[in-house]
């Protein structure tokens, strides 16, 4: 009689699986991860000025939705202050949320949190360490299967420094496999 029981148990149980279907999950049945690269131009602010920004961002999609990577940014060219000519670069990891990555046109939110420097005067003396955030977003277009076209922008807050805080706006050519 237990043996009825717990068959009966386990083959109503099966049944349900087969008929519901796997569960759905974050990862999936598979996890699909993909890479891309992303030189970026763009302008932000230094201490009130508006200038040239250049960087690039490694990231890796989760899913088509998860992003995961890391980005490196700077001003090039001294940008002349009260204060005198400064220059600015920052780093760090990035984590993003992709929203119908499918659609030729989508969007993303993104953040971004690491260290940097700021220069004044061209001495390395005196240079300013900062932690900063970035929080911000974007908007792609699918250009092919392997390019996609992003503008993107964000606030920079920075600790340490004043001079590093301001909006932050770019243009991104990604490569890779989306």
């Amino acid at each position: 009689m237990k043996k009825r029981i717990v068959l009966t148990i386990l083959l109503f149980f099966f049944g349900v699986l087969l008929i519901c279907g796997a569960e759905e999950t974050l990862a999936g049945s598979r996890l699909r991860v993909h890479g891309n690269i992303a030189p970026a131009a763009g302008i932000t602010f230094c201490d009130g000025s508006i200038t040239f920004l250049a960087g690039t961002k490694w990231s890796a999609l989760i899913n088509h939705s998860f992003l995961l990577g890391c980005g490196f940014y700077g001003v090039p060219f001294a940008v002349e202050t009260a204060s005198g000519p400064i220059r600015i670069f920052y780093g760090g990891p990035v984590l993003g949320w992709v929203f119908f990555s499918d659609k030729i046109v989508h969007f993303s939110v993104e953040c971004m949190a690491g260290t940097g420097g700021t220069w004044y005067r061209d001495d390395p003396a005196e240079n300013t360490p900062f932690w900063f955030l970035i929080p911000g977003g974007s908007v792609e277009l699918n250009v092919t299967e392997h390019f996609h076209i992003a503008l993107a922008g964000g606030y920079r807050f920075a600790l340490n420094t004043r001079d590093a805080w301001g909006v932050v706006g770019e243009l991104r050519l990604q490569f890779g496999d989306f």
